[in-house]
């Protein structure tokens, strides 16, 4: 058991000063603590004076197995570890495949998952990749079958790289993550890796005229440059949320466009693409435009709504205990807690 005292608590909405009591890797109780049998059960108390407490932080387009390169076998990256992610403050990860989907499979990032998992993260997968690949022939039992995959992606639109596909193809692969997702109370929903060609965010305009609901999609890299950003930015408009990759670090840039819904943005890094601890890093950033609640609902909030992931993104009882604690002067991190741990 964990007694967090004295730290201003960001839920992301703001609580004020207040205590978190953890218990089994769960938020237990919010607010005062102060009867004798709790603390008879000797539980260890942190100090968090001069701190804010956020929630541990979503990051929902990563490559944890590392990506290929794109200029010969020697230019591939390597994989993720815990470590680097828990110093970044990031807590949930959902890993997935990009262009290669044959030297980086799928087989290997659900193991990949699996030992985050047991590493204390809370770590799932999209299945697919640009060309929609799958474990069992399907796309709909992947996602029904299998506990760590969400949904399907990153699935290529308006890149020279991907399958090309045509509106009534992609409407079916969306249709097959919508079902799915329904049938298991999963996201269902299919995360679309948008390239730099003209067509830009045209086929997704066709979807939603054809009826796929707004929520089971969620194009990334929709900040390549200004014109795909207002199309995206449109597309709130319609119900879509949208991801924004932080991997060069122009975060601010961006948000200072954007003139929508604040819920309907979420970011991730793209990492090793980008940096992983570069979420963080940017949220910060965006302090200079958005409140604290608002920055960090990017990042915790937002993905966890967009992905159903119910037990993460705020500070509630009841919910896992993923904690960031940060210098409250410097935003510096001071303290992450996974699972309770």
């Amino acid at each position: 058991m964990l007694i967090i005292e004295n730290g201003e608590v960001y839920a992301p909405s703001p609580l004020g000063k207040t205590t978190l009591v953890v218990a089994c890797g769960r938020i237990e109780k919010i607010g005062d603590v102060s009867a004798p049998s709790l603390r008879a059960l000797d539980p260890e108390v942190i100090d968090a004076s001069g701190c804010i407490i956020v929630p541990g932080l979503i990051d929902g387009h990563i490559h944890l197995i590392g990506g290929s390169g794109e200029k010969g076998f020697a230019s591939a990256t390597p994989g993720i570890t815990a470590q680097e992610l828990l110093a970044a403050g990031t807590t949930t990860v959902v890993g997935l495949l990009g262009t290669d989907t044959t030297t980086k499979t799928l087989p290997s990032l659900l193991a990949k998952v699996k030992a985050l998992r047991d590493e204390g993260l809370n770590a799932r997968i999209w299945t697919g990749g640009y060309d929609a690949r799958s474990l069992t022939g399907s796309i709909r039992d992947d996602i029904i079958l299998i506990e760590e995959i969400i949904g399907a992606g990153e699935i290529a639109i308006a890149d020279r790289r991907g399958v090309h596909y045509d509106a009534r193809s992609l409407a079916r692969l969306a249709s097959d993550c919508y079902v799915a997702g329904t049938l298991t109370g999963k996201a269902g929903v299919l995360h679309l890796h948008t390239g730099e060609l003209s067509e830009r965010l045209s086929i997704l305009r066709d979807l939603l005229d054809r009826g796929i609901p707004p929520a089971a999609l969620h194009p990334t890299h929709v900040n390549r440059n200004e014109p795909l950003f207002r199309e995206a930015i449109d597309l709130t408009k319609r119900g879509v949320t949208i991801d924004l990759d932080i991997v060069d670090e122009d975060l601010v840039q961006w948000l200072r466009m954007f003139d929508g819904d604040r819920s309907m943005l979420t970011i991730s890094t793209d990492a090793p693409i980008g940096r992983v601890n570069a979420l963080l890093e940017q949220i910060v950033t965006a302090l200079d435009v958005f409140s604290i609640e608002e920055a960090f609902a990017l990042a915790t909030r937002n993905v966890a709504r967009v992905l159903k992931l119910h037990d993460v993104g705020e500070i509630a009882e009841g919910k896992r205990a993923d904690l960031v604690m940060l210098d409250a002067k410097t935003y510096e991190l001071r303290r992450v807690i996974a699972g309770g741990r």
